[in-house]
Order: C-alpha cells, then sequence, then structure tokens
C-alpha cells in the first residue's frame, strides 16, 4: 500500500492550538465584558455604514430575515461542531474485575493442600489514535464551518438580489401607471377637441371614437401597470411588513444612488463567496483524503491495572496475599477494514479531484457571467442615454406639435394618434429597458458580492 499522501497533515498548528486552549479561554473570559460593551454601542446595521445610509438599512434588514438568519445559524452550528472537534480526545477505559476461586493440590504419598482464594482487579487503558487522525477529522469539521460561513453570504447576496428586483419592477411598473394616467387624462381633452371640431363641421365623427378608443385604451393599461405595481409590494412584504419602512426602500433618488454606487465596485475573483465555498470543500476533501490513507496505520493504547487476591489455605491452616501492578502498551491492528480500505482512499481521492475540477469550472462560468453582464450593462447605458436625449424629447415634441397641426387643420386625427402612440411607446421601452438594466447590474451585484462592503467601501 502507498502512504505518499499521509504525511501532508492539513493545518498542522492544531496540536499548538490544543494546547493553547486553556489560555485562550482566559482571554475570551477577560474581554468579554468590553466585547458586550462594544456589540451594544454598535449599531446593528454594521461597522462603517454611515448613519442612515441605504446600504445599512438593507444589511440591517435582511441580517434578521429568516431568509438569511437561518444560514447564520447554521454556521454557528457546523463552529459549535469545530470546537467540539478541537477539544475531544478518545475518553479513557475502565474495567474492573472480580473472582473466586479453588485449587486443590495432592501428592503422593502425603502431599496435599487445598486452597481458595478471592481477587480483584482495576485496568485503565487510554486508547491513542495513531498521529494526524484526530488533526484531520477537526480539520474537515472546520472547513465545513468556513463552507457554511461562505453560505451565509451567499444567501445575504440572493435575498438583497430579490429584493432589489422587487423593488425595480415596483418603479418601472409605478412610473408607467404614472404616464399612462398622464396620457389617459390627456386622451379626454384631446376628445374634447376632436369633438369641438366635429361640432364646427371640420372634423368627423371618426376622431371623436378614435380618441374614445385611445383614451379607454390607456385606462386599460393603468388597470394592468396598477396590478403590476400592487403584485410587486405584495411581493416586497415578504421582506418588509412595515409600510413606513418600506417606503424608506422604495425611495426611488435612494435606490437609484444606491443602484449607482455598488455598480462598478471592484471585486477579487479568488475572494468571492462562491469560489471560496468551494476552496471549502475543497479543503474538506483533501483532509477526508488524508485521514482515509491513515486508516491503514494502527491506533495505539497504554494500560496500567493494579490487582489484589487474597488466599485461605484450609489444610495446612494458612493465609496469604498477592499485589499485582501492570503496564503495557497494545495496538490495534487495522487487519479487516485494511482490506477493503483502499476503495475508501480511492473514493476520498476521487472526490478530491472532483472538487478541483469543480472549482475550476465555477471560476470559469463566474468569469464568463460578469463579462457577459458587464457588456450588457455598458450597451444598456448607451441605449438608456439615447432614449433620454434624444427619442423621448423627439416624441414629445412630435406629440405636441400634431396636436396644435390637428386644431390648425393641417393634419388629421390618425397623425394625432400616431404621434401619441409612439411618444407612449418610447416611453414604455425607456421604462423597461431601465428595469433590465437595473436586473443586470443587481445580477453583477450579486455574482460578485458588491452589495454590502461597509467600511471596505
Amino acid at each position: 500500500m502507498s502512504l505518499h499522501r499521509c504525511g501532508k497533515f492539513p493545518r498542522p498548528f492544531r496540536s499548538n492550538r490544543r494546547g493553547l486552549i486553556t489560555a485562550n479561554l482566559v482571554l475570551a473570559m477577560l474581554g468579554a465584558l468590553s466585547a458586550q460593551w462594544a456589540e451594544q454601542s454598535e449599531e446593528s446595521s454594521g461597522p462603517g455604514f454611515p448613519s442612515g445610509s441605504y446600504e445599512g438599512m438593507l444589511f440591517q434588514l435582511m441580517e434578521s430575515h429568516p431568509s438569511v438568519a437561518q444560514y447564520k445559524m447554521r454556521q454557528s452550528a457546523q463552529e459549535a461542531r469545530a470546537t467540539f472537534k478541537d477539544f475531544v480526545y478518545p475518553d479513557p477505559e475502565v474495567k474492573v474485575t472480580t473472582g473466586k476461586s479453588d485449587q486443590t493440590q495432592a501428592g503422593y504419598p502425603t502431599t496435599y493442600q487445598n486452597k481458595r482464594s478471592q481477587s480483584y482487579e482495576v485496568q485503565v487503558t487510554q486508547p491513542i489514535p495513531f498521529p494526524g487522525k484526530l488533526t484531520a477529522e477537526a480539520n474537515v469539521q472546520e472547513y465545513r464551518a468556513n463552507e457554511a460561513k461562505f453560505m451565509y453570504e451567499l444567501g445575504l447576496n440572493r435575498s438583497i438580489a430579490k429584493m432589489l428586483g422587487l423593488i425595480s419592477s415596483y418603479h418601472r411598473s409605478n412610473s408607467s401607471l404614472r404616464l399612462t394616467q398622464e396620457l389617459a387624462a390627456a386622451a379626454g381633452a384631446l376628445e374634447g377637441i376632436a369633438r369641438a371640431r366635429y361640432g364646427a363641421g371640420t372634423g368627423s365623427l371618426s376622431d371623436v371614437s378614435l380618441a374614445r378608443v385611445q383614451a379607454d385604451t390607456y385606462r386599460e393599461k393603468v388597470a394592468m401597470f396598477k396590478g403590476d405595481r400592487d403584485a410587486a409590494l405584495d411581493q416586497l412584504r415578504y421582506f418588509v411588513e412595515n409600510d413606513d419602512r418600506l417606503n424608506e426602500f422604495l425611495e426611488e433618488s435612494s435606490f437609484r444612488k444606491y443602484l449607482s454606487n455598488v455598480a462598478d465596485r471592484n471585486y477579487t475573483l479568488d475572494a468571492l463567496p462562491v469560489v471560496q465555498r468551494i476552496k471549502a470543500m475543497q479543503d474538506q476533501s483533501e483532509s477526508a483524503d488524508t485521514l482515509a490513507r491513515l486508516q491503514y496505520l494502527p491506533d495505539m493504547g497504554v494500560f496500567a491495572s493494579y490487582g489484589k487476591e487474597d488466599m485461605d489455605l484450609l489444610y495446612p491452616v494458612g493465609s496469604g496475599k498477592q499485589t499485582t501492578y501492570k503496564f503495557g502498551v497494545q495496538l490495534k491492528i487495522p487487519l479487516w477494514s485494511g482490506l477493503s480500505n483502499h476503495k475508501n482512499v480511492e473514493a476520498a481521492d476521487k472526490e478530491r479531484k472532483a472538487t478541483s475540477l469543480q472549482q475550476l469550472d465555477v471560476k470559469n462560468e463566474i468569469q464568463a457571467r460578469i463579462a457577459s453582464l458587464s457588456q450588457k450593462i455598458e450597451e444598456g447605458r448607451n441605449r438608456l442615454a439615447i432614449f433620454q436625449n434624444r427619442l423621448v424629447p423627439n416624441a414629445w415634441t412630435a406629440r405636441r406639435s400634431s396636436v396644435l397641426a390637428y386644431q390648425g387643420g393641417s393634419a388629421d386625427f390618425t397623425s394625432v394618434i400616431q404621434a401619441w402612440n409612439a411618444y407612449y411607446e418610447v416611453n414604455i421601452q425607456k421604462l423597461a429597458l431601465q428595469e433590465q438594466l437595473d436586473q443586470w447590474i443587481i445580477e453583477r451585484c450579486e455574482m460578485t458580492a458588491t452589495f454590502i462592503r461597509g467600511n471596505k467601501q
């Protein structure tokens, strides 16, 4: 069998750490009171957040939300398991035996002896695992705690992304609703103009009907956008039940400013939670691989025993005592388990290699996805600038000019409807593009874990 990997014990500092446990506990107890006062004085929104900042409110909300708090709780549970493994050592074994015996010895022709005795023995055995096994087992638990930590960060970013996406959808629906309500009201005035021209004999009844149809079309879309807005609000109440607090997150200028701040934050690929989680899984598999190879090696045990025997001679009459002391070493030979342990080693080695490939795959996928999103964001910003600087102003001018031309008799009502529809569609497309741009930024920030920076900003 090959044990060429057994010398690779991850995290060898644990042997020193075990020796420093008592000192660390004392230091922790001495600092507990000061830490408690520090936690009470520190804002729950986390260090480094300006007072009342959108980012601070977002972190404070999400940290206590069940969708995120559950990951924090699991992280704490796994850290407790890791701490247990830091302390644990095989328990000593105590064995107590007692017994009686009757012994008769006879010899030819005259030798005869009859003896009765009572004895007891106490034996204490301390198992000693082969060096490195406890370290590997403890490392597996610690790396699982690290994985739980990064799962918490992933859950935090996922919940933030979901909430911000709903806020963006709310603003798109609300802005579309206001625009449609404005045009629905204006369409009523346009119907009045058509009626006046029809009454003066300069217009037709079809113009009045078209104006009425246009107004009703806007009213139908008002109902549609109102439903979309209310649906987004209902979903947002999953995160924020209090309406006053929800309105703080829905304040559009603060929301836009926050998205603008986080959109282009720097990040390091290897430091992303999704990559670090895979790295923790890889560390787990390496420790498991080391532990599997160590199963070929024997565990030890030391024992000590004390025994006493009281003897009574019935013939010839007499008594005696005997005291015994024993010390020794025992070995647990992995004979039968060693015959099949190669499968355990093979499985651990394949798991380690698979995790390494998974880490490479995740890195490549993230890089490709972030590059794609960055390209979409850049193109979206350029398109939005065209809408804001050219399409929307020109559509507004065309809408206004068509009404004046119709009132002056130089244009028919169909051209007015076309201009109004063009103005409406341009604005609706602009709002839809704004929402899509928000979603791209939110998705990239979720992947790069740049929603919350605090004092790292």
